[in-house]
């Protein structure tokens, strides 16, 4: 029977998924103008009165770019879907957009833009970018669960209260940059059968240093996490509460293998673990893709596979399949706001129940950097 489900949930998101092969209509000159000049505006501080796109070409005086690199200025604005040539006029010989694969200017940000980001105290942005499909990844969320074949869960809602944030960012070479900060995760879970109990609360907290060079980046974390029982289900009387607390080290790298996909891999270690019988080890391996493509040039379909393998449950894999649509006009201080299909087969990440394998099927909307 819970084969049987699993290979549903796993239909349904592979579905999701296929809306990612779509084609987009032709993108408008005036929307590439539009777009054009709040990429001048936001990523150049730079206002071109001069700018005109016709049969989807860009053109620019030299003098609106004052002192601005203009090879920064061409490829930005020749990722812009539907550009097919950016000249600045004025120019000896005129810059034109690159032959290869254009792709709109929010998808080249979200997967590694070749400018540098922003440096000094409390710069914007991340260089390591968050994992879509990892559960306990640090960032805000809302959603709703349905479990199979589980005893204490049934109807969830589920969310996450947190966020990675970036204390110092330094460039150490011309194309390299590192930064230092601070994590911190809730994850409440709800029982929807139940007036809405509290059923488990776990808390993260700790200190992270990224580093990014180009198309590859780097995450290693040191955090603290403990585990609660929620009151009202320790009041039924039908589970005994584990005292559930440990520090971990882990590491990962991420390759931007194409602006659209993404590789990822990594390790962790249980340096303190209560109980003592926890195995410290743990193997993290992902995929994720954003499609250059948007309907209505809004909702960009998006898709992450994230598989996770530790030595308290003798190396079973646990995979998390995340698909649905990220939100490109919804940004704040460079946050994004994601609608996704989520399914999850393996051990539970709920920390009181860290020894059980579940499967559960769910929706909810995200929120990040």
């Amino acid at each position: 029977m819970r084969s049987s489900k699993r290979h549903v949930a796993a239909l349904v998101v592979l579905l999701t998924v296929t809306v990612v092969a779509a084609h987009a209509a032709p993108v408008p000159d005036d929307y590439i103008k539009g777009y054009a000049a709040a990429i001048l505006a936001r990523e150049f501080r730079v206002r071109a009165p001069s700018l005109q796109v016709t049969g989807g070409m860009i053109r620019l005086a030299e003098a609106d770019l004052a002192s601005v690199d203009r090879s920064a200025v061409v490829a930005t604005l020749s990722a812009i879907k539907g550009v097919s040539r950016v000249v600045i006029l004025g120019d000896r010989a005129p810059a034109e957009a690159p032959a290869p694969r254009p792709l709109d200017a929010s998808i080249a940000h979200d997967a590694g833009p070749a400018r540098l980001l922003d440096t000094g105290l409390l710069p914007g942005g991340l260089l390591f970018r968050p994992l879509l499909a990892d559960p306990r990844w640090p960032h805000f969320s809302l959603g709703y669960r349905q479990y199979f074949d589980e005893d204490d869960f049934d109807a969830v809602v589920a969310g996450t209260i947190g966020e990675s944030l970036p204390f110092y960012r330094w460039t150490s070479q011309p194309d390299q940059q590192w930064e230092v900060g601070g994590l911190a995760l809730v994850t409440p879970l709800f029982d929807r059968a139940n007036s809405d109990d509290l059923l488990t609360e776990d808390y993260l907290l700790g200190l992270f240093l990224g580093w990014r060079r180009g198309a590859l980046s780097g995450l290693a974390r040191v955090y603290h996490t403990s585990s609660h029982l929620g009151d009202e289900l320790a009041l039924r009387g039908t589970l005994r509460r584990v005292n559930v607390s440990y520090e971990t080290l882990d590491a990962r790298l991420s390759w931007d293998f194409t602006p659209e996909l993404r590789l990822y891999g990594g390790a962790g270690y249980l340096v303190r673990r209560d109980p003592e019988s926890l195995d410290p080890w743990w193997l993290q391996l992902g995929v994720e893709y954003r499609s250059r493509w948007r309907a209505w040039q809004l909702l960009r379909p998006v898709a992450a596979a994230d598989l996770q393998s530790r030595e308290q449950n003798d190396w079973h894999p646990a995979l998390s399949l995340r698909a649905g649509a990220q939100l490109d006009s919804a940004t704040v201080l460079g946050r994004s706001l994601q609608f996704l299909l989520e399914y999850y087969t393996g051990d539970s990440r709920e920390g009181q129940f860290f020894s059980r394998d579940v499967d559960y099927l769910g929706f909810g909307a995200h929120f990040s950097f």
